[in-house]
């Protein structure tokens, strides 16, 4: 019996990296979708060529010339350099209102239609498009659905190419940890890199099955695989639910005829072949040691579900090693490093080797192979039907007769393939459950959709639309569209027949709860072929909460209303920055144009277009009556960066110009990710805070606790949240608003810095709330305005409000946060309001983490004059009067010294005979201070008062004659003698300590 099986391959190391710029490309991945600076113009029929110059002239653009087609003519944006997309969108918009033309666009590009990763290595990858993989990724790019297991040498978890594709793995090896599937050879993640390198990232390489499919990574050895780790290896995939194993190993066996007794290794592969398992084995590389049979290649003549691959060469021939056997499936890219380095196949290797070589041997054909079969199961094909869809699509131009042992029935033809077996119909949008999207049991939870007209997208492939039927809630859905369209076939009239689509439902009033979607297509035969996918999705409309709240609307809606949307009895109200007031919107007060759906002070709109996607990118204020479910038949906004428009301070006399904005998409956008288009061009977020143009801070509003605000790199555009952005340019700018998910969690709040304190103040009254604000100090901060000072936005009212006054630039700001330098004595001037006549108004205080270690705060009311020390109070309370203003506090911080005020030296005596007691109290004070001796009961209450005077520094000695206040005698048993010292500074000391009377 065999005890190790060998890999299947030859080595070659890679060269150092070579990388590809992206030119002018804004990221990695996309392409240009229009020539920057040209126009093109249709003009009307009669308007002659020099009305088309003259109109070209008052948009900034040049004639170049009239194409062959009448009346389509060229222009150009005249400009010193290149001119950028924005200028030819420019261009565009202008020209769109010259009454002389029927149509007016960018000259645009279409590209061909085969699928050219960024990866700066695949121009070295020939195997890829010599299986026309290019063309095969315009069908399908793989589905997340799909599992490759590999059982090989493991893989290099940490590979920046490779850890997106991968699933949790299994060391099958019998040495160390069964959950450590880390590779230490590099075969195993050569193998892995062939099926699964993710593709067009702008890294490394490109794999087979470009972005969707999954890797199961199984490591069986380090060299060899022994049968039991195999075993082992294969019962994981099994229970994994592998679609596909790749086996890249093999032993020579002695006849083409596997015995009648298998071993337990392959008669596992069979069993689960048997079950619909998908398996691609290496050939074997011993055609020059006398080409003698491989197992577990052979078992392809025993199951369609395993396939035996062979390798070919960059020209399609027959490698040199690769075994060439009657039961030869087909054959693959397996490269041939003898005729020179680049003539293997590149994947990805080891990290600490390069991360990526050369290799050759059936060990990279058979993985190519298992890549194709992916992508084929991912489009829809039945694991009974892939042996036939590989064989009758493969390429065999260089064979005599079909099949042949060197290659079986030819070179694996991906786009082939699929076109043949890739039929599908996959419903991608809205989430859901049901058909595809509870595949293979697994549980999602989805988001629920909020609109009452969801757009439903479908993927077909291989379909024509007029076989294609869509039933939504059980009836027939005739007015669906075509958009995506990647592939025609001609039919019988010459005609172009869309075959690979995405057929779209858009405004289709559904109820609330859950909907039905069934798709159902047929590729007529024979025999027919019929795909199905069903998706159930859950309608649940966005409610506003009852009372008040900062809110955005994610959806356009044409026509929409605010009362469309929450009746009558609300109130909507906006800040204006130009006009430094609230504009409020309430059918029951007065409808102010600048609280609309449509206000005319601003246009939000999508990137590259100048038409307005109002109220998407708006924030308002909202006080409702009762909960409001917004009822929208609006959709989603495409997924393009949107862009709000700032306005800066410039006239306005402030030193901030604050903006509401909303988010504009139905999913929370972080913070770090926004832009910001400036006088000196569209810049990040971080950049426009270091060159002064915004605050760092992003605010928003919580009816329990008042406004919150989170710092730059922290915190969100909320979805369906309004929040408020200070400009601190004077130029109005605007913010772009990609549609990036944040993919973190949302932060707790401010926590304690190492190297300082944070005092939280919070106020309250009248329902109301205000509780997000902060004083401290911290290392490296100034005592003047700086970074770590956050000012307020404005109130409205009814509010209560405490905050900071500060001075900036002359002139008066409100501050939720004001943090100072760490040395000295610090003062802060506390503002606290509300614009309730007559109401409580209560300011609270407390750490955030510990209290401010050797730091005396006392806090001053101007108008009582009274000082607290805020270590012994958490709370003071006022009444806002008739006439409501601000109540004026002052926070003073300072160090306590080591001569600080302290009670030592505490004795407590008692003597006395029966009937008559006395207690001596003696004690030292470290400086000059009020002092009050009391006695108090075990209970606390107060017994009698021993002394109450001013000392100076030195000892203190009393006696207490055992009276209460009112003169009699109290009775023995045990009492606390309670100290207390206050100095000049207000610093305040206490000391308690039991004794004992005795009568």
């Amino acid at each position: 019996m065999r005890m190790w099986l060998r890999l299947l391959t030859g080595l070659a190391l890679a060269g150092a990296m070579v990388c590809f710029g992206i030119g002018t490309l804004a990221q990695a991945g996309q392409r240009p979708t229009f020539v920057s600076g040209d126009v093109v113009v249709w003009a009307k029929s009669g308007v002659s060529a020099d009305t088309v110059r003259e109109a070209a002239n008052g948009a900034n653009c040049d004639l170049v010339r009239m194409t062959l087609m009448p009346d389509v003519y060229l222009l150009r944006v005249k400009m010193i350099g290149t001119p950028t997309s924005q200028d030819t969108l420019n261009a565009v918009d202008a020209l769109a209102r010259h009454d002389a033309f029927r149509w007016v666009g960018p000259n645009t590009i279409k590209y061909p239609l085969d699928t050219t990763p960024d990866d700066p290595r695949y121009r070295e990858q020939w195997h890829l498009p010599l299986m026309n993989l290019p063309q095969a990724w315009d069908i399908h790019r793989g589905s997340q659905d799909v599992v490759v297991a590999v059982i090989d040498t493991g893989v290099d978890t940490t590979h920046p190419d490779l850890r997106d594709r991968l699933l949790p793995g299994y060391n099958s090896s019998g040495t160390g940890s069964t959950n450590d599937p880390t590779d230490t050879n590099g075969h195993g993640t050569h193998v892995i890199g062939i099926i699964g390198a993710t593709t067009n990232n702008g890294l490394g390489v490109a794999g087979v099955t470009y972005e969707g499919v999954k890797v199961l990574p199984i490591k069986a050895g380090d060299a060899g695989f022994t049968l039991t780790a195999i075993v082992d290896g294969l019962t994981f995939a099994e229970r994994q639910g592998a679609n596909i194993v790749n086996l890249s190993l093999g032993s020579p066996a002695p006849s083409d005829t596997p015995p009648a007794q298998l071993p337990p290794d392959e008669a596992k592969i069979m069993q689960m072949a048997r079950n619909g398992v998908l398996f691609s084995i290496a050939a074997g590389n011993s055609f020059t040691d006398g080409n003698p049979p491989f197992a577990p290649a052979y078992l392809a003549q025993l199951d369609d579900h395993i396939i035996c691959v062979a390798a070919c060469d960059s020209k399609k021939k027959q490698a040199p090693y690769s075994e060439a056997r009657p039961y030869t499936t087909i054959s693959a890219p397996g490269g041939n490093t003898g005729a020179g380095q680049s003539e293997g196949v590149l994947s990805t290797y080891l990290t600490s080797a390069g991360g990526y070589a050369f290799e050759q041997g059936t060990s990279m054909a058979a993985p190519n192979a298992a890549g194709v079969m992916a992508l084929v199961l991912s489009a829809g094909a039945e694991p009974a039907e892939m042996k036939s869809v590989l064989t009758t699509t493969a390429d065999h131009s260089m064979l005599t007769t079909v099949p042949d042992n060197a290659f079986g029935y030819g070179v694996i033809d991906a786009y082939a393939a699929l076109l043949k077996a890739g039929i599908s119909v996959t419903v991608l949008e809205p989430e859901g459950t049901g058909g595809k999207a509870s595949a293979g049991g697994i549980v999602r939870n989805p988001a629920p959709v909020e609109t009452l007209a969801p757009v439903i997208r479908v993927a077909v492939s291989q379909i024509t639309p007029d076989n294609l039927t869509l039933t939504l809630n059980g009836q027939i859905v005739t007015g669906w569209t075509l958009e995506n369209i990647s592939r025609t076939v001609k039919d019988n009239a010459g005609n172009d027949v869309p075959v690979v689509y995405e057929a779209v439902i858009r405004d289709n009033v559904v109820p609330a709860g859950q909907n039905i979607i069934d798709v159902s297509g047929v590729k007529p035969g024979p025999p027919d072929r019929v795909v199905t996918d069903t998706r159930k999705f859950m309608v649940i409309p966005r409610q506003i909460p009852a009372g008040r709240s900062l809110i955005s609307i994610p959806y356009r809606e044409d026509g929409a209303t605010p009362e469309s949307y929450f009746g009558t009895t609300f109130r909507l109200a906006r800040w204006l920055p130009l006009e430094a007031r609230y504009a409020v919107y309430s059918p029951m007060l007065g409808t102010d144009p600048g609280a609309s759906f449509t206000p005319p002070d601003t246009v939000p709109h999508l990137d590259g277009s100048a038409v307005s996607g109002v109220p998407v990118g708006l924030a308002f204020w909202a006080d409702l009556e009762s909960l409001k479910p917004v009822l929208t038949k609006g959709q989603p906004l495409p997924t393009r960066s949107y862009v709000i428009p700032l306005r800066g301070r410039g006239g306005l006399g402030v030193t901030v110009s604050w903006n509401m904005i909303g988010c504009p998409f139905p999913y929370d956008v972080p913070f770090n990710a926004l832009l910001v288009d400036t006088p000196e061009g569209r810049i990040t977020i971080a950049a426009a805070v270091s060159r002064g143009y915004v605050l760092p801070n992003l605010y928003s509003y919580d009816g329990s606790t008042g406004y919150t605000f989170r710092t730059l790199p922290d915190g969100a555009l909320r979805a369906w949240e309004g929040h408020w952005m200070g400009v601190t340019s004077s130029e109005d700018i605007a913010l772009v608003v990609p549609p990036v998910r944040i993919t973190r969690s949302r932060s707790q709040g401010v926590t304690a810095p190492r190297d300082g304190w944070r005092l939280q103040l919070q106020a309250s009254g009248s329902g109301l709330q205000d509780t997000f604000n902060f004083i401290g100090v911290q290392a490296g901060a100034s005592n003047g305005q700086d970074l770590l000072d956050v000012p307020k936005p404005p109130m409205i009212s009814p509010f209560v409000s405490v905050g900071v006054e500060a001075d900036s630039q002359g002139r008066s700001v409100l501050l939720a946060q004001d943090i100072r330098s760490s040395t000295g004595a610090q003062t802060w001037k506390v503002a606290l309001t509300s614009d309730t006549p007559n109401s409580e108004v209560t300011l609270r205080w407390n750490s955030v983490g510990s209290w401010p270690a050797r730091t005396r705060l006392l806090l001053t009311d101007a108008a009582t004059g009274q000082t607290i020390d805020m270590r012994t109070r958490s709370s003071i309370t006022f009444q806002s009067g008739s006439q409501p203003a601000p109540r004026s506090l002052t926070v003073s911080a300072k160090p306590i010294s080591a001569t600080a005020l302290r009670i030592s030296n505490v004795a407590v005596r008692t003597s006395g005979t029966r009937g008559v007691g006395s207690v001596q109290v003696s004690f030292t004070l470290s400086s000059t201070a009020a002092y009050e001796v009391r006695v108090l009961g075990v209970d606390g209450r107060p017994v009698g008062v021993v002394s109450s005077r001013a000392a100076a520094t030195g000892d203190v000695q009393l006696v207490w004659i055992g009276k209460d206040n009112a003169g009699r005698n109290v009775p023995a048993g045990t009492y606390l003698v309670q100290i207390r010292a206050i100095d000049d500074d207000g610093d305040v000391v206490r000391v308690i300590q039991p004794f004992s009377l005795v009568r």
